[in-house]
């Protein structure tokens, strides 16, 4: 007999829900994957097609961003078990 708490985890691995909740972390712990310094000029405003959006105070910041896409991706799917 299985405990509750595997059945729970296994039905979520195979619903969407899985996937929405390891989305809805991004928007929790931004700071902590992130760092401070980023997040302070930035905040993840909503994903959409398996694409996240960052916000950011104003077109300097973004064209900094830009070049710091490979980086911040790497710290944000670190915090995961698999990419998203």
């Amino acid at each position: 007999m299985e405990k509750i708490g595997t059945v729970l985890l296994k039905s979520l691995k195979n619903s969407r829900l899985d996937k929405r909740l390891m989305e809805a972390k991004i928007f929790v712990d931004y700071e902590s994957m992130v760092g401070e310094k980023i997040s302070y000029i930035s905040k993840p405003t909503f994903i959409q097609n398996n694409t996240l959006f960052i916000g950011v105070e104003n077109h300097v910041w973004l064209h900094q961003l830009h070049f710091l896409k490979p980086e911040l991706l790497d710290k944000i799917n670190a915090n995961f078990p698999r990419a998203l």
